[in-house]
C-alpha cells in the first residue's frame, strides 16, 4: 500500500508496526534522505515528505505535480529527470529508477534519486516509491567500479546522446511517452512550431500542451502507431495551432515512429515534424495563380492554343479556340493536320505558315485574313486577326507555336458596309451638290471639301482658320454664324448647328447664300471636340423664294381689293334685300288692294273680271317669291346660335299645325323615336314643316294619306357616302319621312332641290319651287345631307343624314 510521508504520523493510537515505520522514516530524515511516492499517472502527482521538498525547494503541501518537480531541477538536468520518470511509467513493468541530477539555485546542489515501480497484471501502476539524497559533486560523477554502475552510466550516456541528437536536430523532434503521449523530450524547433515554451511542454500530455489540436485527427494517428507499432508519415497536412495569441492554420510534414524500450516494448512515439507552411502557401498561390490564369485564358474572348512540335500537336486550347475550330473540345492532343484537314489545301496555306514560323523562329501576324473552317460539314469563310509566336526552350530551340486568333468577321463585314455607305454618301453628296466641313474645336481649324473651298475661293491646301472662314462672310452674318457655333458647342448636343449666311468668293467675288448644318461631338467629360456638317448653296432657291414672296404680296393685295369689292357687293345686296322687303312690298300691297277694289266694283264684264283676278294672283305670287328669296338668302349666313334640339318635340309641334288638314284628308301619321341634334331650332322647324307639308300636299286622289316619320343610327362608312367631311366625334342618324303620295321618277331626284324647279304646275299643286331648296340648304348648314327616293304612284321618302348630340352610352334617340 502507498507509504505516507514521515511528517504525517503521530504516536497516539498507533500500532507497534506503525510506530516502527515512523521510527524508520524519522531515521531516514535524520540522515538527509527524502521519501517520495508517485500515486497517479494522469496527471502525474508526487506525494513527498518534508526532507524531499527541502532538497527540491518545494515550499508547499506534501503533494506536488511533475511540472513543479521538473521546474525545481536545474535546466541542464530537466530532460534527463523527465525522461527517466516517464521511461519507468511508460514501460508498465516492474522497473528500477536511479538518476543523479542537479538542483536549481545558487547552491550547485546534486541529488540522487532511486526507486522502483510495481504494476499489476493489467499493467496498472500499484506503487512507484523511492528515496532522494544530496550527494557531493564527485559522487555525482559516479562510481565506475561495479558492472551495474557501468551499465547505468552507459544507459545514461546513451540517453544523454539521444537528447543531444534531438535538441540539435535540424527538424522539429519530440519523444511522446506512454498512452497519454507525455512530452518527455523536445527541441527548440518543435517548441517554436507549437508556439510553447519548454516549461509549458515538458512533462505534460501533448493534448494538454496543445488543446486546440484535439479533434484534428492526430490523436487517432498517434494511438494507432502506439498500439500497432506501424509508422505513419504525411506531407503538407493542415494543423491549426494557437500561436502568438491567435489560431493559425499551419502546414507540416511529419513522421510518427514507435519508440521501444530495451525490452522491445513500445513505450511511446517519436515525432519528427518539418513545417512547410511557406512552401504550401507558395504552392497554393502558384496553383491559384495558375488556376486564375487558366480561367482567364479559357474565358478570354480571343482564341488561344499551342501547337507542340513540328507535328503541330494541339495543346491547352481555350474555349474560344475550340469554338472557332468548330470541332468541340475533342481536338486537344491531336495533330493539327488531323484535327483541321481543311487547312491542308494549298489554297489555305495555314499549315505551311505555321511550319515556316517553326523553322524560322520568327513571329507571323495577319489582320482580317480570310480562313475557311468546316462547320457541320459546310466549309464556311470567316475573317480573323491572328498571330503565330514561336516558343523556345532553355536551349533557344523552338519547341511549340502559340497561336492567337480573333474572329473579326462581323467587324470586317461592317467595315465593308461602312465603306459602301461612305461611297454611297459621297455619291449622294455629289448628286445633291453639297459641300462638307469639319471643325476641330481645340485647334480652331476647319476642313472644307473641294466644292466648299471653291464657293469661298480657298485653295486646295490652304489652312482655314476660324478667322479666315469668317473673312468671306458678309457683314452682320459673321456674328450670326459665331452665335450659332457657340450655341452648338455649349448646348451639350441638344441644339444642332443650323444657320444661313452669305459668302463672297475671294477669287471671283461671286455671292452665294449658304445654308450650313452640323452636329457637335463631345468627349467623356462633355467637352466639345469636333463639329461636322454639310453646306448647301441655296442662292437660287432663295431668289425663287423672294420672287414668290413678292408674288404672294401682289396676290394678297389683289385679294384684299377683291374682298373689299365683295364686301361692297354684299352691302349692295343687303340694300337690295332691304328694298325688296320694304320698298317692293308696299307697291305690291297697293296693287293687291287696288285690284281687289277694282274686282269688287260692279259693272265689269267677265273678261275684265278675269283680268283683275289675274292681276291679284300675280301680285300674290310676286309677294310669295320675294319672301322665299329673302328666306333663302338668310340661310346663307345664319347668325343664330347652335344648340341641342329635340326632333321629337319639333315634329310634334309641326303635326299640331297641320291638325285641321290631317282631319280633312283623313291622314294617318306615325312618329317613331327621333334623336336630339345640335342645330338652329328655327331652321329645323322650317325643315320638318316643309317636308311634312309636301307629304300632305302631294297626295293621290281618292287615297287617304299615310305618313311615317322614323330615325336610325348609321355607320360612319355610310355617312361618308353622302357627307364629304363628317364630324369625327359625332354619331349620325338617318331621319326618314315617307308618304304614299303621287311619287315621281328618280331622274328628277336632284332637280326638285333646285330653286324654282317644279315637277307640277302651280294650278295643280300650289307652291313657289323654293321649299325643297331651302330644306337642302338647312341640312347642309348642319353638316348633313338631304336626298329623296321615289316611285311614281307609290309615294316618296325624304332622307335626312344628320349629326346627333351624343347622350349616355352613345344613344341620342328619345
Amino acid at each position: 500500500m502507498p507509504m505516507p510521508p514521515a511528517n504525517t504520523f503521530t504516536h497516539d493510537g498507533q500500532s507497534h508496526a506503525d510506530i516502527g515505520l515512523q521510527t524508520v522514516l524519522s531515521a531516514l530524515a535524520a540522515g538527509g534522505i527524502g521519501v517520495w511516492e508517485i500515486r497517479d499517472t494522469v496527471p502525474v502527482s508526487i506525494v513527498a515528505d518534508a526532507q524531499y521538498r527541502l532538497l527540491h525547494h518545494i515550499p508547499h503541501d506534501n503533494v506536488c505535480s511533475l511540472e513543479e518537480l521538473i521546474l525545481s531541477v536545474h535546466g541542464t538536468s530537466r530532460p534527463a529527470v523527465l525522461f527517466a520518470i516517464q521511461s519507468v511509467l511508460s514501460e508498465r513493468v516492474n522497473a528500477a529508477y536511479d538518476i543523479v541530477y542537479r538542483i536549481g539555485g545558487p547552491e550547485n546542489k546534486w541529488v540522487r534519486s532511486t526507486g522502483k515501480a510495481f504494476f499489476d497484471e493489467q499493467r496498472t501502476l500499484i506503487s512507484f516509491t523511492g528515496i532522494s539524497k544530496e550527494v557531493a559533486a564527485n559522487d555525482a560523477a559516479g562510481d565506475n567500479s561495479t558492472v551495474a554502475q557501468e551499465h547505468a552510466n552507459a544507459l545514461q550516456e546513451a540517453r544523454d546522446n539521444f537528447r543531444t541528437i534531438v535538441e540539435q536536430a535540424p527538424v522539429a523532434m519530440s519523444l511522446l511517452l506512454g498512452p497519454e503521449f507525455v512530452v518527455a523530450i523536445t527541441n527548440r524547433r518543435h517548441l517554436k512550431y507549437w508556439g510553447r515554451t519548454e516549461y509549458e511542454a515538458l512533462g505534460r500530455p501533448i493534448f494538454d500542451v496543445l488543446p486546440e489540436v484535439k479533434g484534428q485527427g492526430f490523436d487517432v494517428l498517434l494511438k494507432n502507431v502506439y498500439n500497432t507499432g506501424e509508422g505513419y508519415s504525411a506531407f503538407g497536412v493542415p494543423v491549426v495551432l494557437r500561436r502568438n495569441g491567435r489560431l493559425e492554420t499551419t502546414y507540416a510534414s511529419f513522421v510518427y515512429e514507435a519508440y521501444r524500450n530495451a525490452d522491445g516494448v513500445i513505450a511511446g512515439v517519436m515525432v519528427v515534424v518539418t513545417e512547410v507552411t511557406e512552401q504550401v502557401m507558395a504552392r497554393k498561390k502558384l496553383e491559384e495563380s495558375e488556376a486564375r490564369y487558366r480561367s482567364v485564358i479559357n474565358a478570354a474572348p480571343i482564341a488561344i492554343g499551342i501547337f507542340v512540335g513540328r507535328e503541330m500537336m494541339i495543346a491547352q486550347p481555350n474555349k474560344a479556340f475550340n469554338d472557332i475550330m468548330g470541332k468541340g473540345d475533342t481536338i486537344e492532343g491531336k495533330q493539327l493536320r488531323e484535327a483541321m484537314p481543311e487547312w491542308v489545301s494549298e489554297e489555305q496555306s495555314m499549315l505551311q505558315t505555321l511550319d515556316d514560323v517553326y523553322t524560322s523562329g520568327k513571329k507571323f501576324a495577319a489582320a482580317a485574313k480570310q480562313i475557311k473552317i468546316m462547320y457541320d460539314g459546310v466549309l464556311t469563310s470567316h475573317y480573323y486577326d491572328f498571330s503565330c509566336t514561336p516558343l523556345f526552350d532553355d536551349k533557344g530551340v523552338v519547341y511549340a507555336i502559340l497561336q492567337i486568333m480573333t474572329d473579326v468577321t462581323w467587324q470586317t463585314m461592317a467595315m465593308e458596309s461602312v465603306e459602301q455607305a461612305e461611297a454611297s454618301l459621297r455619291g449622294a453628296v455629289e448628286l445633291a451638290e453639297l459641300g462638307t466641313w469639319h471643325l476641330d474645336v481645340g485647334s480652331g481649324i476647319f476642313e472644307y471639301s473641294p466644292r466648299l473651298r471653291e464657293w469661298c475661293g480657298f485653295t486646295d491646301h490652304e489652312i482655314i482658320t476660324i478667322e479666315k472662314a469668317d473673312s468671306v462672310i458678309v457683314g452682320n452674318d459673321v456674328k450670326l454664324v459665331e452665335d450659332a457655333m457657340n450655341e452648338a458647342i455649349s448646348s451639350g448636343g441638344e441644339k444642332p448647328y443650323n444657320v444661313e449666311f452669305t459668302v463672297v468668293s475671294k477669287t471671283g467675288g461671286r455671292k452665294r447664300i449658304i445654308h450650313a448644318q452640323g452636329i457637335t461631338f463631345f468627349n467623356d467629360e462633355g467637352i466639345a471636340v469636333k463639329v461636322s456638317g454639310t453646306a448647301q448653296d441655296v442662292t437660287e432657291q432663295r431668289q425663287i423664294q423672294m420672287a414668290l414672296e413678292q408674288e404672294v404680296l401682289l396676290r394678297t393685295d389683289e385679294l384684299q381689293q377683291t374682298n373689299e369689292r365683295l364686301i361692297h357687293s354684299n352691302e349692295e345686296l343687303a340694300q337690295y334685300a332691304y328694298v325688296a322687303s320694304h320698298d317692293l312690298q308696299e307697291p305690291l300691297r297697293k296693287i293687291r288692294i287696288f285690284s281687289g277694289m277694282l274686282g269688287n266694283k260692279g259693272g265689269m264684264n267677265e273678261s275684265d273680271t278675269a283680268l283683275v283676278q289675274k292681276i291679284v294672283q300675280s301680285s300674290d305670287r310676286m309677294t310669295m317669291l320675294i319672301n322665299d328669296l329673302l328666306e333663302f338668302s338668310r340661310l346663307l349666313r345664319s347668325d343664330e346660335l347652335m344648340q341641342p334640339v329635340d326632333l321629337s318635340a319639333i315634329m310634334a309641334a309641326v303635326v299640331t299645325d297641320f291638325e285641321l288638314m290631317i282631319r280633312e284628308k283623313n291622314a294617318s301619321v306615325s312618329i317613331g323615336a327621333l334623336p336630339v341634334v345640335e342645330a338652329v331650332s328655327l331652321q329645323i322647324n322650317q325643315l320638318l314643316y316643309n317636308l311634312f307639308s309636301n307629304a300632305m300636299k302631294f297626295t293621290a286622289p281618292g287615297k287617304d294619306p299615310v305618313i311615317n316619320i322614323s330615325a336610325e343610327e348609321i355607320a360612319m362608312q355610310e355617312v361618308q357616302q353622302y357627307v364629304p367631311k363628317p364630324l369625327p366625334y359625332s354619331n349620325y342618324y338617318r331621319i326618314t319621312i315617307t308618304d304614299n303620295g303621287i311619287g315621281f321618277d328618280t331622274q328628277y331626284s336632284e332637280q326638285i332641290f333646285e330653286v324654282f324647279k317644279r315637277l307640277h304646275t302651280k294650278d295643280v299643286y300650289p307652291g313657289s319651287g323654293v321649299g325643297l331648296a331651302l330644306c337642302r340648304r338647312i341640312v347642309a348648314n348642319h353638316n348633313g345631307y338631304l336626298y329623296v327616293t321615289s316611285e311614281p304612284g307609290k309615294g316618296s321618302s325624304f332622307h335626312i343624314i344628320f349629326p346627333a348630340v351624343q347622350k349616355e352610352k352613345g344613344s341620342a334617340l328619345q
